[in-house]
């Protein structure tokens, strides 16, 4: 299943996530004019949108496997006349050149590939030397995280998406070939969990008794 993208009336509304993307405010301070920049896995295609806006003197690429995001995506870039070029693809055997992309980064997209290893070589093939490449994905040490949620709710049993310990990402990053320059991330506290644990002590409290 993938989510419709909604009917923006202005990109104002279209960015209000981005603006707070962990992925997004990790690479700004890095983006300079000229510079060539591809998201993975862009899905709606918010986020590299956003970037192409904010700096009007770049060049922006997203690729996804799904051609319904990707038309999608289009469908917004087109009405609100942001030039970013979108289309299909595998991201671990992707079409690029080598060297292509200054900056490379992800949205919680390793986590639902097949092969981290092979999509890592395929991102490090197309980074410059010298660029920089940034991904998300679910903490394994988060009690609240999404590695604690899908063993407590049936309703993702199947559902492919993995949660990676820090330095288990910051092993296979350095495997491709990356050198690590620091983590970051957000620090919400997701009470999704809290819901899920508080039902289930709920129904072993009305067994016992």
């Amino acid at each position: 299943k993938y989510e419709k993208v909604g009917n923006y009336n202005n990109p104002n509304d279209f960015f209000k996530f981005a603006e707070i993307n962990p992925t997004v405010l990790a690479i700004k301070p890095y983006i300079k004019e000229g510079m060539s920049i591809l998201e993975v896995g862009s899905g709606t295609g918010e986020l590299i949108s956003y970037l192409q806006f904010t700096f009007p003197k770049i060049k922006t690429f997203g690729l996804d496997f799904s051609s319904v995001s990707i038309s999608n995506s289009k469908m917004n870039s087109l009405k609100f006349n942001i030039p970013v070029a979108f289309a299909e693809g595998d991201i671990q055997n992707m079409s690029f050149p080598d060297n292509t992309f200054d900056i490379v980064y992800g949205d919680q997209v390793l986590a639902h590939l097949s092969s981290v290893d092979d999509a890592l070589i395929e991102i490090y093939r197309v980074t410059k030397v010298g660029g920089i490449v940034a991904f998300t994905g679910a903490n394994k040490l988060r009690p609240d995280g999404w590695h604690l949620y899908k063993k407590l709710s049936k309703t993702h049993e199947g559902y492919k998406q993995e949660s990676f310990f820090p330095w288990e990402l910051s092993g296979l990053l350095s495997n491709a070939g990356f050198i690590n320059k620091n983590y970051y991330g957000e620090v919400l506290f997701l009470t999704r969990n809290l819901k899920l644990i508080k039902n289930l002590i709920n129904f072993k409290f009305i067994l016992i008794n």
